[in-house]
């Protein structure tokens, strides 16, 4: 059975020519890619991820009623306030104040 990098490698290729598209530099310095399936979010906060990103969302969605819609990421934008930054069919992110001022 083939290794994860072996297997996903395609999917990488991707992710890092979009990147180096938006961002190369960020590509260069980041740390981490996650690729999930499925995924659906809940309320948390990230200690260890304390830097940009970046989400891009690809596939169907349908809007689940928390005024995000589908495919996007919820920002905590102020104490009492979350900015929802679609990123369904595109790449959104970038340092935080980037992606506060991209929604």
């Amino acid at each position: 059975m083939a290794g994860k990098l072996e297997k996903h490698a395609k999917l990488w290729e991707l992710a890092e020519a979009a990147m180096r598209e938006v961002d190369p530099e960020f590509w260069d310095a980041m740390t981490a890619v996650a690729f999930t399936r499925g995924f659906v979010g809940s309320p948390h906060i990230d200690t260890e991820n304390l830097g940009g990103f970046y989400g891009l969302a690809l596939g169907d969605f349908e809007d689940d009623g928390s005024g995000g819609g589908g495919g996007a990421i919820a920002v905590e934008s102020g104490v009492f306030e979350v900015t929802h930054v679609d990123t369904w069919g595109r790449l959104a992110g970038g340092a935080l104040e980037q992606t506060l001022c991209s929604s």
